[in-house]
């Protein structure tokens, strides 16, 4: 009878972990906007992936572009058009499905702007393509990039610039909300001391640590923005700031937490942070320079999981859980934190 029971009991557990493979996908823009589609199963499956692709983050009116071996890993996606994004639905065997589009969004007249869509939570849900964004400094687009930010549908954009970083490049965009809630940074003021050679790379970083610390008592902008991030209305949303990095990089690591994923993923989205920076912007600046202000602002302009990792080692150390910080310090309330969560999971993943 025990034999039973126990064979009964392990062929239960493989049906289930067959049931359910993990399934690894990526997906990369070449540079004439080609999609190169990815993925890896554990365990290996075989068969074939059926891929469709839409305009839409939720594959509505999803086309199919056929079969591929499951083995072969990888498939590529030809387009002519260069200004609206794409989003793939793989389905594996006709059972197993994963959504994935690009991370980065690449552009010609301002930084790259990212997708924090696609990371799988505690609960083994995947946040939402195609919801929220975050990008560098919003200067003078061109028309192209004009055309991508308005094929994103893009409802809000939650501006956490200081007021004379958002006076020097206005905003202006009639059919968007643009809501201002302006974040203290030192990032400016570590600049101008790195350029005139007052600063060497250890102030920089030093300076750095202290700003994504004091970041977790900015208590207003960053309530105000979950507040947003809690109103459906307001989707899709981009959230900028000068490098799309720092005060950003925050909000989306808090966003992220909201959701339930692991500190691990959420420290990898704020490191990636880095390939949306816009170094060209800041080449004039160094170009008669010496290598000890070019490493200096590289270090400016680059992430560093410490950054992050004290500011949510603090949040946790005086709070407990990412939780009790949004209820207790932001007065973002449970039922609001759980509306977060509706908007940007898939559901039944």
């Amino acid at each position: 009878m025990k034999k039973i029971l126990l064979f009964a009991a392990i062929t239960s557990l493989a049906a289930c972990f067959s049931m359910q493979p993990e399934i690894n996908t990526a997906c990369q823009q070449d540079s004439v906007g080609n999609y190169l589609i990815k993925w890896e199963t554990y365990p290996k499956l075989k068969g074939k992936v059926q891929v469709y692709a839409s305009d839409d983050p939720d594959l509505a009116n999803a086309s199919s572009m056929g079969y591929t071996p499951i083995k072969d890993g990888v498939t590529k996606y030809i387009t002519t058009n260069q200004t609206t994004r794409k989003y793939f639905r793989l389905v594996f065997n006709k059972t197993h499905q994963a959504i994935v589009a690009a991370r980065i969004i690449n552009m010609d007249s301002t930084s790259h702007i990212r997708d924090i869509g696609g990371y799988l939570t505690r609960e083994k849900k995947n946040v939402r393509w195609g919801k929220v964004f975050r990008m560098g400094t919003y200067g003078k687009m061109s028309a192209w990039d004009s055309m991508r930010i308005r094929n994103l549908q893009i409802k809000t954009i939650i501006d956490l610039r200081m007021d004379s970083e958002a006076l020097a490049n206005p905003i202006s965009y009639p059919d968007i909300q643009v809501i201002a809630l302006p974040v203290t940074t030192t990032t400016e003021y570590v600049t101008k001391q790195a350029l005139n050679g007052r600063f060497r790379t250890g102030d920089a970083s030093l300076y750095l640590q202290d700003m994504f610390l004091q970041f977790t008592e900015q208590i207003k902008p960053f309530a105000n923005a979950m507040t947003v991030l809690a109103d459906q209305r307001n989707y899709p949303i981009i959230i900028i700031d000068p490098n799309g990095k720092d005060a950003a990089g925050y909000l989306s690591a808090l966003l992220l937490a909201t959701l339930n994923v692991s500190d691990r993923y959420i420290v990898r989205d704020y490191l990636s942070g880095t390939e949306a920076v816009n170094f060209k912007r800041y080449a004039h600046l160094v170009v008669n320079s010496d290598n000890d202000i070019q490493e200096t602002l590289t270090t400016i302009l680059s992430t560093k999981d410490i950054y992050i990792n004290l500011a949510l080692n603090k949040i946790k150390s005086e709070n407990e859980t990412y939780a009790n910080y949004l209820r207790e310090k932001l007065n973002i309330s449970d039922k609001q934190q759980e509306k977060i969560r509706q908007i940007m999971l898939y559901q039944g993943r």
